[in-house]
């Protein structure tokens, strides 16, 4: 099973695909403008919500 990268987390983090408080997922954001991205966003969005579901993220 694949895992998520700090590097990758942060970049998700940076660029708003999710927010973390208090330690906890908060949500997911998907956004794009065309069908190629809107499909690359998808698999993304599928791809941290399978892995991250599966692992607790440790405050630093």
């Amino acid at each position: 099973m694949e895992r998520i990268t700090k590097s990758e987390m942060e970049w998700l983090l940076a660029n708003n695909y999710l927010t973390i408080k208090q330690g906890r997922i908060e949500y997911l954001i998907v956004t794009s403008r065309t069908r190629g991205k809107a499909h690359k966003d998808r698999y993304i969005a599928d791809h941290i919500y399978r892995h991250l579901s599966k692992m607790k993220l440790q405050n630093k």
